[in-house]
């Protein structure tokens, strides 16, 4: 089992290897926390509004 986390670590490292200065990493960290926000927010409209919500929303 160690071995399976140890290669899952390695994959992670090598996906984020590019990501070598701080302003590459802010800029990550800053996208991804406002995709965050965005997507909790339209989240809570949805549920306040009583809607579904997801990729199942627009199939039916």
């Amino acid at each position: 089992m160690a071995g399976w986390w140890h290669e899952v670590w390695l994959t992670v490292a090598r996906e984020f290897s590019d990501l070598d200065d701080i302003k590459a990493i802010t800029q990550v960290v800053m996208r991804l926390g406002l995709a965050l926000l965005l997507g909790g927010a339209l989240g809570f409209e949805r549920e306040i509004a009583g809607r579904a919500a997801g990729l199942a929303c627009g199939v039916a």
